[in-house]
C-alpha cells in the first residue's frame, strides 16, 4: 500500500483522530455491551473491551477495496490505516492497565482459623452444611445461621457440590457479606455427597460470597480445585492429627493460591 499511496501528503491531523477514536470507540462499546449479558465482572468485561479494539489487517483490505471503487477517498483511507495501526500499538500498555488495576489476594485471607472443624461430626450433605454454617454464625454475630443455612441448602439441592478427589465446595451469596468467608471441615469417616467419581467426601469447603460480588466466588472455586488436585496436599490434610497441623497442611495446599481483586479506587 505504501509503495502506492503517498501517506505523507494525503494526512490530515484532525480526520485521523476523528477515524481513531470513532473506530476505538465502537469496538470498545460494542464488545463491553456484548460482554453485559456473560456475568462476568466489570473488570473482566473492561479488558474484554479493550482486547477487542485493535483494528487487523481485514480492515485495511476492505478499505483498500473500497478505495479502488472510489466509495472512498485517499485521506480517509490514509485515516483508516493510521488508525489501525494506533489501535494496535496502544492495545498492550492498555490492556496491562487494566489488570494493574487488580491486585492479588491469596485465598487464606479469607480463611479463619477459629471456625475451622477438623472433626465433622454430620454424615449427610446437609447436617454438615448447617454444622459449617452454625460454625461460621457463631464467629459473625451479624449472619443469622438459619438464613445462611437456606441459603447454602438452595444451592446445593439446586446441584451438589461434590467435585471428586474427596472434596466438596458448597457455596452461597449473601447480602448480608462485606468480602468472601470462607471455612473447612474434615469428615474422618467420609460422607456420601453424589460426587461425579462416586468416592465420599472428607474435605469440605464452606464458599460465601458477597451476593454482587466482582466473581471471586469462581475465583475461590478454581483456586481451591486447583489447590485440592495435589495428591499430596489432600493426604496431608486427611493425616492430620490435630487442629494445628490442619491449619498447617491448608496453608501448605492454599498459600500459592491468589485470587485478582479489583482496588477500589
Amino acid at each position: 500500500i505504501g509503495l502506492h499511496i503517498d501517506f505523507l501528503a494525503n494526512f490530515d491531523l484532525f480526520l485521523v483522530l476523528f477515524v481513531t477514536i470513532v473506530s476505538i470507540l465502537g469496538k470498545f462499546v460494542g464488545a463491553w455491551i456484548g460482554a453485559l449479558g456473560t456475568g462476568l465482572s466489570r473488570a473482566d468485561r473492561l479488558s474484554i473491551g479493550i482486547a477487542f479494539t485493535p483494528s487487523g489487517v481485514t480492515g485495511i483490505v476492505v478499505a483498500a477495496v473500497a478505495l479502488e471503487s472510489q466509495v472512498l477517498t485517499v485521506p480517509v483511507f490514509v485515516a483508516i490505516v493510521f488508525s489501525a495501526v494506533i489501535s494496535s500499538l496502544i492495545v498492550g500498555p492498555w490492556l496491562a492497565w487494566s489488570i494493574r488495576r487488580r491486585k492479588e489476594v491469596n485465598i487464606l485471607d479469607f480463611l479463619t482459623r477459629r471456625v475451622i472443624s477438623p472433626s465433622l461430626r454430620g454424615s449427610s450433605p446437609l447436617a454438615v452444611i448447617r454444622e459449617l454454617c452454625d460454625k461460621v454464625a457463631e464467629h459473625d454475630d451479624r449472619l443469622d445461621r438459619e438464613a445462611l443455612y437456606e441459603a447454602v441448602r438452595a444451592r446445593e439441592e439446586l446441584m451438589g457440590t461434590g467435585i471428586g478427589n474427596g472434596v466438596a465446595v458448597p457455596h452461597a451469596r449473601l447480602r448480608e457479606l462485606a468480602k468472601p468467608v470462607l471455612t473447612f471441615g474434615r469428615s474422618i469417616p467420609g460422607i456420601e455427597w453424589d460426587s461425579p467419581d462416586g468416592h465420599p467426601v472428607h474435605l469440605v469447603f464452606l464458599i460465601l460470597t458477597p451476593e454482587h460480588e466482582e466473581g471471586q466466588q469462581l475465583q475461590i472455586l478454581a483456586a481451591l480445585g486447583r489447590g485440592m488436585n495435589d495428591q499430596h496436599a489432600r493426604r496431608q490434610l486427611a493425616e492430620a492429627d490435630n487442629s494445628q497441623q490442619v491449619w498447617t497442611a491448608l496453608q501448605d495446599a492454599l498459600r500459592t493460591q491468589n485470587l485478582v481483586r479489583v482496588r477500589a479506587d
